[in-house]
């Protein structure tokens, strides 16, 4: 995924990547402020492709990968997620969601909530947002 990069005045580092609701709302897909890293609510669109899959288990794998990006431009990793927030607007298909979810978690063990609501277009099976600390920031 390519990710734009800007520091506001503030100190503040903002990741953009090629979202037209990024761009619509304007909004950062992450913020680093500090040692903390929030990754707004990232679904599994293949953002260079300009696609999604039809599945929950590819839009998971994607959302995992669009979310390690994030961390990844902004000097963190996946290791240094501390809470996570997981939106799901089908309960019958989170299941398919959550083995994938716990294998990315593995290891990292953060707070999550879970939340069955609708997503801002039905082709959204599932979102995720996630905040992050860094170790040595």
């Amino acid at each position: 995924m390519d990710v734009t990069k800007s520091v506001g005045h503030n100190g503040r580092v903002f990741v953009k990547t090629n979202s037209k609701t990024e761009k619509w709302v304007n909004y950062s897909r992450a913020v680093k402020d500090g040692n903390w890293i929030f990754v707004s609510n990232t679904s599994g669109f293949h953002y260079d492709e300009n696609r999604i899959d039809s599945d929950i288990e590819g839009q998971t794998r994607q959302m995992i990968r669009n979310i390690t990006s994030a961390l990844e431009a902004l000097g963190g990793a996946p290791q240094d997620i501390v809470r996570a927030v997981i939106y799901c607007p089908h309960p019958e298909e989170f299941s398919k969601a959550l083995d994938l979810i716990a294998k990315f978690f593995f290891t990292i063990k953060p707070a999550v909530t879970a939340v069955c609501a609708p997503l801002a277009e039905s082709s959204l099976l599932i979102e995720m947002e996630v905040t992050a600390v860094l170790k040595n920031a």
